[in-house]
């Protein structure tokens, strides 16, 4: 991967996570796993559990 690949994926990924803190919009694969682990961790606070087994 070149560096203006990487730049270009990193501001796609950059983007998609504003849209998807300011306005909910899940809009690529970046913010389809971002909002698949937010609702890991909401799930996991209503269980009242902890992500780790510390």
């Amino acid at each position: 991967m070149n560096l203006k690949t990487a730049v270009s994926q990193l501001t796609q990924a950059q983007r998609e996570m504003v849209s998807y803190f300011n306005d909910g919009t899940v809009s690529g694969a970046f913010s389809q796993k971002l909002a698949a682990a937010v609702a890991e961790v909401k799930a996991d606070a209503i269980r009242g559990g902890n992500l780790h087994d510390d």
